[in-house]
């Protein structure tokens, strides 16, 4: 899961590593099979994030917003 409160030199490199792995991926046509959460593939489209998104990775978190709701 990404973090992006590590921000250290370290983990940058291997975000811009990524970065470029994909980029060589699409300029390539290779096939890269990412397989990364709901609630990371709609930030990354755009599309409005719900508890259940957030569920699928932070199950306990969930459960204490929704008894507080």
């Amino acid at each position: 899961m990404f973090n992006s409160k590590l921000q250290n030199a370290a983990y940058l490199n291997q975000y811009y590593f990524l970065g470029v792995l994909m980029g060589v991926c699409i300029r390539t046509g290779a096939k890269m099979i990412l397989d990364l959460p709901r609630v990371i593939w709609k930030q990354l489209v755009g599309q409005k994030v719900n508890l259940d998104d957030i569920a699928e990775v932070e199950t306990k978190f969930v459960k204490k917003i929704s008894a507080c709701l």
